[in-house]
């Protein structure tokens, strides 16, 4: 199902502009916030607010993304 998504305005102590679900606890107010648009996947929406900022990442509460494990190849 697809959600709404925002990006906050301000970045954080990490210089990381973060990106939310819009009935995630930690959604910036409007104010401090900007619309992305509706995605059915949360990677779609970093990528979308990466075009506004680049060092966007998702919310580690409503946008995680899955780890990469390193293959080592021998």
């Amino acid at each position: 199902m697809a959600a709404f998504y925002y990006v906050s305005k301000q970045a954080d102590y990490a210089d990381h502009h973060v990106v939310h679900a819009a009935d995630c606890r930690f959604l910036p107010d409007s104010n401090d916030r900007q619309f992305l648009g509706t995605f059915y996947a949360p990677n779609d929406a970093i990528h979308q607010a990466q075009k506004y900022f680049p060092n966007a990442v998702g919310c580690a509460t409503c946008c995680p993304l899955p780890m990469r494990r390193h293959v080592v190849e021998n």
